[in-house]
């Protein structure tokens, strides 16, 4: 599981390595790029970990129960609820990360 470190940085520059990545991410517009990209930035649980929150959240969208969610992506029903919670919130941005891959997928 990926742990951070106990040093603490400050509000400030937490702020801007996180912008830093997002901008990071703005500049790829390939497929092949970002996938190179999150291979290099992530490791292979970090990625999963994503991937199965993006897919939580399409299947939650989807009718899915939480039984089902959870056999199908093994995980567990904290954090199904957590998508969920962010997808009843301010969840608008998965909603058009789903709806965009629904395009692509024909679903």
């Amino acid at each position: 599981m990926p742990k951070i470190s106990r040093n603490k940085l400050s509000f400030e520059m937490n702020e801007l390595i996180l912008k830093r990545l997002v901008q990071a991410f703005t500049r790829i517009n390939r497929e092949d790029e970002l996938d190179k990209l999150l291979k290099n930035l992530l490791t292979g649980t970090e990625r999963i970990m994503l991937a199965k929150r993006i897919n939580i959240a399409m299947l939650l969208e989807g009718g899915s129960s939480y039984e089902e969610i959870s056999r199908k992506l093994k995980v567990s029903h904290a954090t199904i609820s957590f998508v969920r919670q962010v997808l009843l919130g301010e969840g608008r941005h998965y909603k058009e990360l789903i709806g965009g891959l629904n395009k692509i997928l024909g679903i």
